[in-house]
């Protein structure tokens, strides 16, 4: 916007101007620049561009069992959408959005749950798109509530979204080496994301989900930061019911900034 204004006030003046430009008496023709004149024009610092991204955050999406049955229609099938209502303009509004959907979709072939093991009609997945997230945390301490087998089909479900970023939980190693990104307006940003555990379910791998650890999250963000020019980075962690900051969320909230993530 900025750099617009500036385009545009300069046609103004020129487009409004009724004074005569008489030749140089050196005889130089009209409208020819010298040298010296290209020089002193091409040194002059240029001002930077102006972009101004807009982003929103939104935390734990938990789906305890009462907001599956309030959200069964006739049919039997599953319909989220009217319980958002209230944040729908802002999201949709956003340039980047991002979920943490706390409980995972294992799919049909377990039954949909509330507490203590999370499984989530995956529609809600649909209308969470629909609403215009494109950033979902997948790591979670609900990822292995229904196992691999659980937190495999979520996989599968986000990746029919191209332009969806889910990360936390991954089908291979090789998936989770690679750093996800995403573009607005010619601006990058990288999305990682932690958990500070999975309720004591044990994963088959070490890279099937991502917990905190130092040394992983030094190379991550190192890697994100060659690679974009923003890093958010979604940090799973702290004590259920109280607000009270815990030693761990501030050994990792301090490993954050020294490392300079620019949203967490």
């Amino acid at each position: 916007m900025k750099k617009w204004l500036t385009l545009l006030s300069t046609f103004a003046l020129f487009g409004c101007t009724t004074q005569t430009v008489e030749p140089a008496e050196s005889g130089e023709e009209e409208g020819v620049r010298t040298e010296s004149q290209a020089t002193i024009e091409s040194s002059e610092p240029q001002e930077p561009e102006e972009k101004r991204i807009s982003f929103i955050g939104v935390g734990d999406n938990l789906i305890h069992e009462n907001v599956i049955w309030a959200a069964e229609t006739p049919d039997g099938s599953y319909d989220f959408s009217n319980m958002y209502e209230n944040i729908a303009a802002d999201v949709e509004n956003a340039d980047l959005a991002f979920l943490n959907q706390e409980t995972i979709f294992a799919g049909p072939d377990y039954p949909y749950s509330g507490y203590p093991s999370f499984n989530t009609p995956e529609q809600l997945g649909t209308n969470m798109v629909d609403l215009g997230f494109d950033l979902i945390n997948g790591a979670t301490n609900h990822t292995l509530d229904f196992g691999v087998d659980g937190a495999t089909y979520a996989l599968d479900f986000w990746k029919q979204y191209e332009d969806v970023r889910y990360t936390g939980v991954f089908e291979s190693e090789e998936a989770s080496l690679e750093i996800p990104t995403i573009e607005r307006d010619g601006v990058t940003f990288s999305f990682l994301a932690y958990t500070y555990g999975t309720n004591g379910i044990e994963p088959d791998t070490n890279w099937r989900v991502n917990y905190f650890d130092e040394e992983k999250i030094r190379t991550d963000v190192a890697k994100a930061k060659e690679v974009s020019d923003v890093v958010i980075v979604s940090a799973h962690w702290g004590d259920e019911n109280t607000y009270v900051v815990n030693e761990y969320q501030k050994y990792y909230g301090q490993l954050f900034a020294d490392l300079e993530v620019d949203v967490v």
